[in-house]
C-alpha cells in the first residue's frame, strides 16, 4: 500500500468530512489519476474523470481544453484534489463545475496555499514557495505541473467571478519537513499550507 505523507493524509481527511454523507449522492471525482479518494468513498453513483485512460476511469477528459462531458445539473458534489493549479484556464474550468451541479450542490477542492506562513518564511530567505508554478525543466510543459498559484484572497476571487461561493474554509495546517507545527484548530486559513474549501453557488 502507497504510503502517504501527512499534508496529503490530512488533507484527504479533510475533503472527506466536507464532503459528508455521499451514500444518496452523484459524485465526480476529477483528476482521479491515482483514485485515492474514489476508493474512500460510498455513494449511489462515483464517477471518476482523468486525463488517463487508466480502466478504473469513467471518463477520460483534457479538463486544460475541455467541457466535462456531463449534463448541466446532473451531479451532487464534485470532488478536485490538487487539480485546480493545473489548469491554465481556471474561470473556464470554474463555470464547468457549477454547470454540472444541481442546485444544492457543492465542491470540494483543495489547492497548495502560496501564501502560507512557511512559504512566507521561504520568501524572506530568497526561496520559492515549495509548491509554486514554475518553468518545466524538461523543456515543456508536463500536465503534472503547476501552471497558477492560489492564496485564500486569490481563489475567492475566482470563485466568485464564477458565480460560486466559499461555503466553509479550512486547512491541513503549518506543516514544514512533513512536521505539524502548530494545531490545525488554531491555524488561520491563509496561513496554512494547503487550501480546503466547500464551495456552493450563488443563490
Amino acid at each position: 500500500m502507497t504510503q502517504t505523507n501527512i499534508q496529503t493524509r490530512i488533507r484527504i481527511q479533510t475533503l472527506m468530512e466536507l464532503a459528508g454523507n455521499m451514500r444518496d449522492k452523484v459524485v465526480l471525482d476529477l483528476g482521479a489519476s491515482n483514485i485515492t479518494i474514489s476508493k474512500k468513498i460510498k455513494a449511489k453513483k462515483i464517477i471518476t474523470l482523468d486525463i488517463s485512460d487508466k480502466k478504473e476511469m469513467t471518463i477520460k477528459c483534457d479538463l486544460n481544453e475541455d467541457k466535462i462531458p456531463l449534463k448541466n445539473n446532473s451531479v451532487d458534489i464534485i470532488l478536485a484534489g490538487e487539480l485546480i493549479e493545473h489548469i491554465p484556464n481556471t474561470l473556464f474550468f470554474l463555470s464547468e463545475c457549477k454547470r454540472i451541479l444541481n442546485k444544492n450542490g457543492f465542491l470540494v477542492l483543495s489547492t497548495p496555499n502560496i501564501c502560507s506562513l512557511v512559504d512566507r518564511i521561504r520568501m524572506l530567505f530568497g526561496f520559492l514557495p515549495g509548491q509554486c508554478a514554475r518553468f518545466s525543466r524538461q523543456g515543456k510543459d508536463k500536465y503534472n505541473s503547476h501552471v497558477r498559484d492560489f492564496s485564500l484572497k486569490e481563489i475567492n476571487e475566482a470563485l466568485e467571478l464564477s458565480g460560486l461561493k466559499i461555503i466553509e474554509a479550512r486547512t491541513n495546517g503549518i506543516i514544514s519537513h512533513s512536521k505539524l507545527l502548530f494545531p490545525i484548530q488554531l491555524t488561520p486559513v491563509a496561513f496554512g499550507d494547503t487550501l480546503i474549501l466547500k464551495v456552493g453557488c450563488k443563490k
